[in-house]
């Protein structure tokens, strides 16, 4: 779940369907899906409101414009991405790709992935969700700031 900057727009996504929901927050209502990629799992929102959704059978990151409630993007990354993070300057996501072990750079300007950051032998979890040999999601923390400025 994200919200919008307003926090008139909740964002969830619906594994089931492919789908980013948009919801009105006073009206409680769905306002619509926008398709994405295969198995959405995680997303956040960047400082500009456009929506990231992690696909992790798709292996790709989808765009979202909020206002045109539409996909305007979809970004390769590593497998099974499954979170992400906005950098604090706001120019670059990074995106947890559990089964390759990996954190990808993506330049939010271009829409591309730029750089992809080997972070250990054990697969990537979120925090909450750390079965036995998964490394923490504070490995995207460590990526960010291995490559702050330098992607």
């Amino acid at each position: 779940l994200a919200l919008s900057a307003d926090g008139a727009v909740l964002y969830a996504v619906t594994p089931e369907s492919n789908s980013l929901a948009i919801i009105n927050v006073s009206a409680g209502q769905v306002v619509t899906n926008v398709p994405v990629g295969l198995t959405p799992l995680g997303l956040t929102v960047t400082p500009d409101g456009r929506v990231l959704v992690a696909n992790s059978i798709s292996n790709d990151v989808t765009v979202v414009d909020p206002v045109a409630r539409t996909a305007i993007a979809q970004v390769a990354v590593g497998k099974r991405p499954v979170a992400l993070a906005i950098g604090p300057d706001g120019a670059f996501a990074y995106v947890a790709n559990n089964d390759s072990n990996t954190v990808s750079i993506i330049d939010l300007g271009r829409l591309e992935q730029v750089k992809s950051v080997p972070v250990g032998q054990k697969r990537i979890a979120a925090q909450g969700d750390q079965p036995p040999g998964c490394a923490p999601i504070s490995q995207i923390a460590m990526a960010m700031a291995m490559t702050q400025n330098r992607a």
